[in-house]
C-alpha cells in the first residue's frame, strides 16, 4: 500500500496537481495483484485519483479480482484493433461495466494498404485510420490514437466528428472478418495470458519486468490485398512459436478466412 501511494504522490508532484483523473496498474506482471489493487482503491478513496483502472489485464486476471470480492477496475486499457479484436475480453468488460480503452487502435498501421480495410475505407470515403477508430468507437470502446502530423490529427478528429454517419453493417461485417488474423503489435499485451495463480502472490524480481522491450513480428510477411494470391507467403509465423506472443494465426491459403481478410469475397 505504501509503495503505491508513494509512487502516486511522486507523480502528482511532477504534474503539479492534487489529483489525477485516471491512475492505472500498467501491467499485471509485477505480482501481488490483490495487495496492489487494494492500494489503488485506497488512492481513489483518499482523493488522489478520480478513477482507477488497469492495463493489459485479461479475463482471468479480472476474474481473480472479482473472485477476491474486490471492486472491479473502472477501465482496462489494452491493445485492441480490427486485427486483434479480443471478443472474450470485450464481452467480459461490457457485462461488468468496465470501460475498455484501446492504446493501439491502429495496430501501428502495420497492415494499412494490405487487407480488406483498404477497400472498406475507400467505399466509406474515409482513411484506413479513421475506419479503425470508428470501428473502435462503434463497438463502445475508447481509443487513444497518436498523431505524427496535422493530417493525422485531422483524421483522428474525423472519426469523432460525424456520429450520425456510422460505418454501415456490411463494413462492420467485413471488419469483423479481419479478426481472423489474430495479430497484435505490442509485446506488453502478452501479459493478459499470464495465469492468475502466478500473479496474485509475490513474484521473484526477475519475473516482474513487462515484455515491453521484446520485439514482435511485423507485417512485412503479409501479401498485398490486391496482389494475386501467393499461397507460399501467406502469414509469416513467429519462429518462437509461443502461444503467448503476437504470432500469426495460420489460415489455409484460399480459405474463406483468408479471402475475408484480404478483400477477396
Amino acid at each position: 500500500d505504501g509503495d503505491v501511494q508513494r509512487a502516486c504522490l511522486a507523480s502528482l508532484r511532477r504534474l503539479a496537481v492534487k489529483q489525477v483523473d485516471l491512475y492505472l496498474v500498467q501491467n499485471p506482471r509485477g505480482g501481488r495483484l490483490l495487495e496492489t489493487w487494494r492500494a489503488m482503491l485506497r488512492l481513489r478513496d483518499l482523493g488522489l485519483a478520480r478513477a482507477v483502472g488497469v492495463s493489459n489485464f485479461g479475463p482471468a486476471q479480472l476474474a481473480g479480482l472479482e473472485a477476491a470480492g474486490l471492486e472491479l477496475p473502472e477501465l482496462n486499457q489494452v491493445e485492441l484493433h480490427v486485427w486483434w479484436q479480443q471478443p472474450e475480453l470485450a464481452e467480459y468488460c461490457a457485462a461488468r461495466g468496465i470501460a475498455l480503452m484501446a492504446y493501439s487502435p491502429l495496430g501501428r498501421a502495420q497492415f494499412f494498404g494490405r487487407t480488406a480495410l483498404r477497400c472498406i475505407a475507400a467505399s466509406s470515403g474515409l482513411s484506413e485510420a479513421a475506419v479503425c477508430l470508428r470501428w473502435c468507437l462503434q463497438g463502445g470502446h475508447l481509443a487513444v490514437p497518436k498523431a505524427a502530423d496535422p493530417l493525422h490529427l485531422a483524421e483522428n478528429f474525423a472519426a469523432w466528428a460525424a456520429p450520425d454517419q456510422p460505418l454501415e453493417e456490411e463494413a462492420l461485417r467485413r471488419l469483423a472478418g479481419l479478426g481472423a488474423l489474430q495479430w497484435r503489435a505490442c509485446a506488453a499485451s502478452r501479459a493478459q495470458e499470464l495465469p492468475w495463480e502466478d500473479l496474485a502472490g509475490d513474484l521473484p524480481p526477475e519475473e516482474r519486468r513487462p515484455d515491453r522491450d521484446e520485439e514482435l513480428p511485423d507485417a512485412t510477411g503479409i501479401r498485398s490485398s490486391c496482389a494475386s494470391p501467393d499461397q507460399s507467403s501467406f502469414y509469416r509465423p513467429d519462429p518462437r512459436g509461443s502461444s503467448m506472443c503476437g504470432r500469426w494465426r495460420m489460415v489455409a491459403a484460399g480459405s474463406s478466412a483468408e479471402k475475408e481478410a484480404f478483400g477477396e469475397r
